[in-house]
């Protein structure tokens, strides 16, 4: 069965976070959520997502002003 096995969050393109995770909430979606206090307004977090068998999705979120 493909999962998500492990989460990598970048913060300007340094690694910060690598969650290794050994079962996925359900057959469709992994949710994870993490606290990140360093973020500042202009910063760029940087996401990847490993599957158990092969590839990884990778994306980037900006990080913006509340409105």
């Amino acid at each position: 069965n493909h999962y998500i096995k492990k989460v990598d969050v970048g913060l300007n393109g340094k690694e910060i976070i690598e969650h290794s995770i050994s079962r996925q909430d359900n057959s469709e979606s992994q949710t994870v959520t993490y606290l990140i206090p360093d973020a500042k307004i202009t910063d760029t977090l940087s996401v990847e997502a490993y599957c158990s068998i092969s590839g990884k999705l990778e994306k980037e979120i900006k990080v913006e002003a509340k409105e």
